[in-house]
């Protein structure tokens, strides 16, 4: 594409990743279960009080978040290899990510993980890899100053 080769295990998880977040967003948005485990997540006592099982939406959130952690896992086992150590850089990268976006924004974390790809890549491609640690983090650090409720993050306020 435009020059640039793009092996098809590349092109295969960005179409997987690509269903899996829309079947995460339309499961959360557009389904009853959905609106209960966010309901149980923002504030479980009304949730309880309006008849929401809370106890079974924390399952079902545990085990939802169980089958993505899979499909991540077989994801990128085949590109970084299978190591018990893959989980701090990669966490690290998901966390700086969703920071960088925004926590309570679904596209917001998809963009900052666009945007650390895109900037690591071209920073130890055109500058120098010894620098490729430090140019998420100065990243996060401009962002914060800049932003602090990340790029397409919303202001939450609550009254104490």
């Amino acid at each position: 594409i435009f020059g640039a080769v793009i092996s098809s295990q590349s092109l295969a998880v960005l179409a997987v990743a690509i269903a899996t977040g829309a079947g995460m967003t339309s499961l959360l948005n557009k389904t009853r279960l959905g609106r209960m485990m966010q309901a149980t997540a923002q504030n479980p006592t009304l949730a309880r009080i309006l008849g929401v099982p809370v106890r079974r939406m924390v399952l079902y959130t545990f085990l939802v978040n169980a089958v993505l952690c899979a499909i991540a896992s077989i994801l990128i086992s085949p590109i970084y290899l299978a190591k018990f150590t893959n989980g701090e850089t990669l966490g690290m990268a998901a966390f700086l990510a969703a920071i960088i976006g925004g926590f309570n924004q679904v596209r917001g974390a998809i963009l900052g993980g666009v945007i650390l790809g895109i900037l690591d890549n071209l920073s130890a491609a055109y500058l120098s890899s010894q620098y490729r640690a430090a140019f998420p983090l100065l990243i996060l650090i401009v962002v914060i100053l800049v932003r602090p409720q990340g790029l397409l993050g919303r202001v939450e306020e609550r009254t104490v």
